[in-house]
């Protein structure tokens, strides 16, 4: 028994590298916005916050998340040829305060120009992703029903080069073909407000853990992700939706106190400081 106990916990190890390694393929950022623009993906393109101040996360854990005040705020990536993908993924969580037209989620759209893309709510409390071609076509999706102010969504937008597809909390909610590629902006890559030339669309509300691809994740990987968050902090409470007084699941060794991403269980460098780029085993990438 003496044995069995340090091979399993190897191959929890292994298991658990592997999958992290998998959903961390393609990833050009990650901004998990603990309070402030760190960038814990390969290449630290860390945003400067202006404004934007420490709420809740979807976990309840306070401090692990952005407050956008509807107005001004903002996460501001300066341009990088990163974000020109010709296929991506954007996802985050969002609990918006409010409903506030064409709010933006994650935006590099640039309406004089026609060119770049944008996540952000269409028509008040619909969510929706744009992107311009370069041939000047424009193609969208949006979700066919509203979403809900004051509760955690998981959103999620890929295109693959032929197909645009839109998620909410891991389910498919539009579709639609599309003929890239795509006609990328200059404009800076802005977290919870947008500026498209003419006009700035604020959101107002919460948004935690935005990530970018340069590949499209598929339907499982996009649950994987939903359920990593979900599976530390079920709903116990009354409103439907992770948070604040809502326990972790009995038995679950899941807790990640130095927020890298690697559970405290199998996490072999305890203490990382904020904003180190780490690898499946919670460890400092090395020259990173």
């Amino acid at each position: 028994m003496k044995l069995l106990f340090p091979l399993f916990s190897m191959l929890l190890l292994v298991l658990c590298a592997s999958a992290s390694a998998g959903i961390n393929d393609g990833l050009i950022a990650h901004w998990p916005l603990d309070g402030d623009g760190w960038d814990l993906g390969p290449y630290a393109l860390n945003g400067y916050v202006t404004g934007a101040v420490a709420g809740e996360d979807v976990s309840g854990f306070p401090g692990g998340a952005l407050r956008f005040n509807g107005e001004d705020d903002v996460v501001e990536v300066p341009d990088q040829q990163l974000f020109n993908a010709q296929t991506l993924t954007i996802t985050a969580w969002i609990r918006p305060d409010h409903s506030s037209q064409w709010a933006r989620i994650v935006d590099k759209y640039d309406h004089v120009n026609e060119s770049g893309y944008a996540f952000h709510l269409n028509h008040d409390t619909y969510v929706s992703f744009e992107f311009w071609s370069q041939d000047g076509e424009h193609y969208s999706v949006t979700s066919a029903t509203p979403i809900s102010m004051g509760q955690w969504i998981y959103v999620a937008a890929t295109y693959d080069g032929s197909m645009l597809r839109l998620y909410q909390d891991g389910e498919l909610v539009d579709d639609n073909q599309a003929q890239g590629p795509i006609r990328h902006s200059t404009r800076n890559l802005s977290i919870g407000n947008g500026f498209d030339g003419y006009h700035s669309w604020p959101y107002a509300g919460t948004i935690d853990e935005v990530r970018f691809y340069d590949r499209a994740l598929s339907q499982s990987e996009i649950a994987m992700l939903v359920s990593d968050a979900l599976s530390l902090y079920p709903d116990t409470g009354p409103d439907d939706a992770p948070g604040p007084g809502d326990q972790p699941r009995p038995g679950c060794s899941c807790p990640d106190s130095d927020h890298d991403g690697v559970p405290d269980a199998w996490d072999a460098c305890p203490g990382t400081y904020p904003g180190a780029y780490t690898d499946s085993t919670g460890c400092p990438q090395a020259g990173m």
